[in-house]
């Protein structure tokens, strides 16, 4: 793999927002749920924070990168963070 490429896949994975490790994260956290299905935020918070307990996000900086990323897959977002 060339480094053009990886830089390539690492600004494809959404804006400005949160490093490649938290990105990577929150898309495998996303990745089953399918096409016009719900994302809770709440669960794919947790769910990141399994995969990757050394991320340097905020809650909130995480809730950026998977709007932008269920967005970006045809997904919907359930803004749940705060439920109990």
């Amino acid at each position: 793999m060339s480094i053009d490429y990886i830089e390539n896949y690492y600004s494809a994975l959404s804006g400005d927002h949160g490093t490649p490790a938290a990105k990577e994260a929150v898309e495998a956290a996303i990745h089953h749920v399918r096409c016009g299905s719900i994302v809770s935020v709440k669960e794919a918070v947790a769910a990141t924070r399994i995969l990757n307990p050394y991320l340097q996000e905020t809650d909130y900086e995480l809730v950026e990168i998977i709007v932008d990323r269920a967005t970006f897959h045809g997904q919907f977002v359930c803004f749940d963070l705060k439920e109990p």
